[in-house]
């Protein structure tokens, strides 16, 4: 059985692969892991910087069912636009798009 440590690791690893993989994109990881987010992306056409927190997709039984366990970005990491991302456990990565403020449209 994995640790968490190591769970969080590989999945900050998938992430990395996964971006490295797309077109016009830098991936820049944190130095030694210490920070509110874990790497930022630079697209290099357009210069948009986007900044993630990696987290390991893992689930739980919930009403019958398995469910992600939801994770809720700091106040500090929502101030500062940093998005979290979730690897599952078969390597695949999701991307919760943010939350509409109840005034925007």
């Amino acid at each position: 059985m994995k640790t968490t440590a190591q769970k969080g690791l590989w999945a900050e690893q998938i992430a990395f692969a996964h971006f490295c993989s797309k077109p016009n994109t830098i991936v820049m990881t944190a130095l030694n892991g210490i920070g509110l987010c874990d790497f930022c992306t630079i697209n290099t056409e357009t210069g948009r910087v986007q900044k993630y927190d990696v987290k390991y997709g893992g689930k739980r039984f919930h009403h019958g069912d398995m469910r992600l366990i939801h994770r809720v970005a700091s106040d500090k990491q929502k101030k500062l636009g940093i998005r979290l991302i979730y690897v599952m456990e078969d390597g695949s990565i999701k991307i919760p798009q943010p939350k509409k403020k109840k005034n925007e449209k």
